[in-house]
């Protein structure tokens, strides 16, 4: 009889306080969620774009995102047109495309100096330039291209969101255009602006 008794009373105190843990679980939550203002931001991810090289009329973007405290992930894609080079009679137009894995020393990820590896695909083409008469057909190649980059990035601001990030590196490319093949080797260099979150 007791038992019965207990577990009754048990159960309207609980459905008596059901609705008092209902209202002070969202703001417990909300204590936790909110931080403070100004309080830096455990950012895991940069999405970045290089403005130097916008304004000269190449679109480079990046995304990178944290997978160990020391260990990246990301992919960039860059696009540029003669056109917007102001070199339209060459009517030529280069994209890529590559993924990226980057180390930092520091375990730090997305703070400070990292290294990295790049391997990703290439596109380019252009009108036949022997064509005096400016009719020439268009000639493309497609290829690969592998890299290593050293970069540092700081992250800015009270909150610790905007990323400036200054990089450099050097890139090999290999094409197939027409069953012809053919390499080449060349320096990157990087001055990006990012947004972590």
């Amino acid at each position: 009889m007791r038992s019965v008794t207990s577990r009754r009373a048990m159960r309207s105190a609980l459905v008596a306080l059901a609705p008092l843990a209902a209202l002070a679980a969202p703001r417990a939550a909300s204590a936790q969620g909110d931080a403070p203002s100004g309080t830096p931001v455990a950012a895991r991810q940069i999405l970045s774009l290089q403005p130097l090289q916008g304004v000269a009329g190449v679109l480079a973007m990046e995304y990178e995102r944290a997978v160990a405290s020391a260990v990246t992930l990301g992919a960039g894609v860059t696009y540029t047109n003669a056109d917007i080079l102001g070199f339209d009679e060459l009517d030529a137009r280069y994209a890529s495309a590559e993924a990226k894995v980057r180390y930092y020393p520091a375990e730090r990820a997305l703070h400070g100096f990292d290294v990295g590896i790049t391997a990703g695909v290439v596109h380019a083409s252009a009108r036949d330039e022997t064509d005096l008469l400016g009719g020439g057909d268009r000639v493309s190649a497609n290829g690969v291209k592998v890299g290593v980059e050293i970069d540092y990035t700081w992250r800015l601001g009270r909150t610790d969101r905007l990323a400036l990030i200054l990089g450099l590196g050097g890139k090999r490319i290999f094409y197939t255009s027409n069953g012809d093949r053919f390499a080449g080797a060349y320096p990157t260099s990087r001055i990006a602006l990012g947004w972590a979150f």
